[in-house]
């Protein structure tokens, strides 16, 4: 079973340039889940408001959604940051919330670093009609369950192998009742 993802990039806030000032960057988003890649338009400035939605058909749990800030110019594309979003964390929601603000990081020689620069997007998986939210990220739960060389995954909701002997222990409680009348 698939699940459409809805990713609505919001805005950004970016860090000043040295020289550039508030103009010194037309950004957009760069979004990837699996070998699907969709691109926010350019927007000017620091503060840059993209108000766009996109969709994905995500088949897995454990695929991620690849986000990459980058600046355009008239021959290049300079990647500003980026971040992974992994995809079993988004929730099932039929509302809408505010969204969640992401810290953009980039690979350097000496490793990882925090660039500053922060999107906020808004994600949620839509679940099929007539299938609620609830029964949507169960088996969603379930298939990241299943997933090869992920190791065992515990829930709050999921059985335990304790149930056989409460169910002895309420027969035992049935039979006292008995007696009793």
């Amino acid at each position: 079973m698939s699940h459409i993802l809805s990713v609505r990039a919001k805005a950004g806030r970016l860090q000043a340039t040295a020289g550039g000032g508030k103009s010194g960057y037309n950004t957009q988003l760069v979004l990837r889940v699996g070998g699907v890649e969709q691109v926010t338009t350019s927007i000017s400035g620091t503060n840059p408001s993209w108000g766009q939605e996109f969709f994905f058909e995500v088949h897995s749990p454990i695929e991620e959604l690849d986000v990459t800030l980058q600046s355009k110019g008239w021959f290049s594309k300079d990647t500003l940051g980026g971040c992974t979003v992994l995809l079993y964390d988004v929730p099932f929601k039929e509302e809408r919330s505010d969204g969640c603000w992401f810290e953009l990081t980039q690979d350097t020689p000496h490793g990882e670093v925090r660039t500053g620069h922060q999107v906020l997007l808004h994600l949620r998986f839509d679940s099929d009609p007539g299938v609620t939210p609830r029964d949507a990220a169960r088996h969603w739960k379930l298939e990241y369950q299943r997933g090869g060389g992920l190791g065992k995954v515990v829930f709050s909701d999921s059985e335990d192998s304790g149930g056989g002997e409460e169910e002895e222990d309420d027969d035992d409680d049935d039979e006292e009742e008995e007696e009793e009348e």
